[in-house]
């Protein structure tokens, strides 16, 4: 689990907080330590900028110090000398702490609105996905409404699949295809996506989360996360010798459920 992104134990939280990058590291948390060494690194400049000038500073004023000491001049020009010269330091160090700490600020400030904007993308990351299963939840509902379309008595879903929660049917839901069924007002079943593009609304809310879930990965995404997500442990029958063996198609396919989804969204049409 990420360090920085610690979550609770669901399913689009915990797959969002473990995305990692290519080298293998957690994404979010590399995201938030290049703010930080951004940060580090202006931080160093601001720093040198600052010793460099104070340097200078008292180097100037030692240098005129000297200078009016070994000279001609009396003692009262002197000293009147010597505290203008003094008063000179202290103004330029006070104006260079000023803006020197000016800078630091600024410097914070922009590293924190970094860091929120990379909280603010993760939040609407696991916002968009949350909607996607609250979106299957309701799906999964409207499977339950469907009958045969020749008989009108026959369910798309068996008993046994409409006592199941949604986190046992996302694989069901998610690959559903129900065009041999008709819903209460007798038109066609509608698959996962196209049931999803008749709820929304045309707001900007709306056209933002599709955009992300069919144009931005964020229904391969979910799908991933689905499949990741912990299943309840069913024991398996040993085989027996009646059990036959299965018959080759000759057609390679994928032989996962998951893999054969993800590989008919990444060749469908994007969803207008």
């Amino acid at each position: 689990m990420s360090s920085g992104f610690f979550v609770p134990n669901s399913v689009s939280s915990n797959y969002v907080a473990n995305k990692k990058t290519d080298k293998g590291s957690y994404a979010w948390d590399d995201a938030v330590d290049e703010t930080n060494l951004s940060k580090q690194v202006a931080l160093q400049s601001v720093n040198k900028q600052y010793a460099s000038t104070i340097d200078n500073a008292y180097s100037n004023y030692l240098a005129a110090n000297r200078g009016v000491i070994g000279s001609n001049m009396g003692q009262g020009y002197k000293e009147a000398y010597v505290k203008t010269v003094k008063d000179q330091l202290a103004a330029q160090v006070q104006e260079t702490n000023y803006t020197a700490a000016n800078v630091r600020n600024e410097i914070g400030t922009n590293t924190n609105e970094a860091q929120q904007a990379i909280q603010d993308a993760y939040n609407t990351e696991v916002a968009n996905m949350d909607r996607t299963y609250r979106y299957a939840n309701d799906y999964l509902g409207y499977l339950k409404t469907l009958s045969g379309a020749t008989d009108g008595t026959s369910k798309y879903l068996t008993p046994d699949q409409e006592s199941l929660s949604i986190d046992d049917m996302y694989e069901h839901v998610f690959q559903a295809q129900p065009k041999d069924y008709l819903d209460e007002n007798g038109n066609i079943g509608l698959s996962y996506s196209e049931w999803v593009n008749s709820q929304l609304k045309g707001t900007e809310t709306d056209n933002q989360w599709a955009q992300w879930l069919f144009s931005q990965g964020g229904l391969q995404q979910s799908v991933k996360a689905a499949g990741k997500a912990p299943k309840p442990y069913t024991k398996t029958p040993a085989p027996t010798s009646t059990d036959l063996p299965v018959k080759s198609t000759g057609v390679d396919k994928p032989n996962n459920w998951l893999e054969r989804l993800l590989h008919d969204i990444a060749t469908m049409s994007t969803i207008n």
